[in-house]
């Protein structure tokens, strides 16, 4: 159960005329795998995530699924072949959860909309699965953009694919949404072995939470676990700018500055501590250097002990804020 995309163009048309975006993508995604797609603004995310869907065709090239070209397929099978989530919700006045929910059936039942004994169960089970199962009557408009975010997951689940396509599921969220969200994603493929595949801005959910990124920027169009991507520092190509680095240890983009000075830590710190505090010298362009530094820093009775040799001074600090301020002035 492998979808592909064969040397594909992405575009629109423009006065009769095709206006490719990005040409030359192959990309594929497994069964169970959830998805990420990356890239820079004005790439065709979006476009292509349609085009998976069978809302715009492809420019060029071939969507593929279980080794047969979309094409191949009827409407009527590729809706039940592959769910979507858009970044519109649904604001239609009156309208429950339940209703919301039920429209993912419609591939089974018609204009009509007569829900059987089995759609009704697929209904109840997709909202269970979402944890909105007390939210069935509650009107649409009420709900907040997380549970309204859960509701459209949920009608993808009650369309009963294969495939689940959502573009930016986690925009405007807040954070703790945000995981929840992915978290559930990431449940969906591994219980119901779907392919889950999303659109995303955010790097840190992109290249912690999933099992395969699809990278696409101007120059390149390239597939892998995230460790992959970084290994081989084509992740940097998120960023074209030499103010910006990937730091391969903290897995993130950082902006890199030579240390102003240097401390050292004479006593022994905890693995936790000592993460905490690099992180924060880090980010106020203080290195760590061997025992011969002016400044030393160690942590008794909760608090920061900050001494240097050379000026003869012994400070104490509460937080880790008040100790940054305070080498914020020495520089």
């Amino acid at each position: 159960m492998k979808l592909e995309i064969i040397e594909g163009s992405i575009g629109y048309k423009e006065s009769h005329k095709d206006k490719v975006v990005k040409s030359g993508i192959n990309l594929s995604a497994d069964r169970g795998d959830i998805v990420a797609l990356l890239g820079s603004n004005g790439i065709g995310k979006s476009t292509l995530l349609r085009s998976i869907v069978g809302i715009q065709p492809l420019l060029d090239g071939v969507i593929q699924y279980k080794q047969r070209p979309m094409s191949s397929y009827s409407k009527s099978e590729w809706s039940r072949m592959v769910s979507y989530v858009s970044t519109d919700s649904i604001m239609v006045p009156n309208m429950t959860v339940y209703d919301v929910v039920s429209l993912g059936r419609f591939p089974y039942t018609g204009w009509l909309g007569r829900l059987r004994d089995k759609d009704t169960q697929i209904v109840d089970e997709a909202i269970s699965q979402v944890g909105l199962k007390d939210f069935c009557s509650r009107e649409i408009s009420t709900l907040s953009d997380g549970e309204k975010q859960r509701v459209m997951i949920a009608r993808a689940l009650a369309q009963d694919t294969e495939m689940v396509i959502l573009d930016e599921p986690t925009a405007f969220l807040d954070l703790p949404n945000k995981y929840e969200i992915i978290y559930l994603l990431k449940r969906l493929a591994r219980s119901m072995g779907k392919i889950i595949l999303f659109s995303t801005h955010d790097f840190n959910i992109a290249t912690h939470e999933v099992d395969k990124l699809w990278l696409v920027t101007s120059d390149i169009c390239t597939e892998g676990a995230p460790e992959d991507l970084m290994k081989s520092r084509i992740i940097e190509s998120l960023f074209d700018s030499q103010r910006i680095t990937f730091d391969m240890k903290r897995g993130d983009f950082v902006s890199p500055h030579k240390p102003k000075f240097y401390i050292n830590f004479p006593q022994w710190l905890s693995d936790e501590d000592f993460m905490v505090i690099e992180k924060a010298l880090k980010r106020i362009h203080v290195g760590i250097a061997p025992d011969d530094a002016d400044w030393s820093l160690h942590y008794e009775d909760n608090k920061w002990i900050v001494e240097n040799s050379q000026k003869n001074s012994h400070n104490a600090f509460d937080s880790i804020y008040l100790l940054c301020r305070f080498f914020s002035e020495q520089l």
